[in-house]
């Protein structure tokens, strides 16, 4: 078995993290342009197939 570095374990986990930030603000601006173009209900139907409008 390989031995584990530790400073690239650490970099690695660093990385990881500072990526997963980035990702949930994506996540965050994309919900709240969405949530400003159409209603929670057309998103519904679209995400549904049409059947929460009626």
């Amino acid at each position: 078995m390989s031995r584990i570095d530790i400073a690239e374990l650490t970099e690695f986990l660093h990385t990881l993290k500072k990526s997963n930030e980035e990702a949930r603000i994506m996540v965050k601006n994309i919900k709240t342009a969405l949530m400003n173009t159409t209603s929670e209900l057309s998103v519904k139907a679209i995400v549904y197939g049409g059947d929460e409008e009626k």
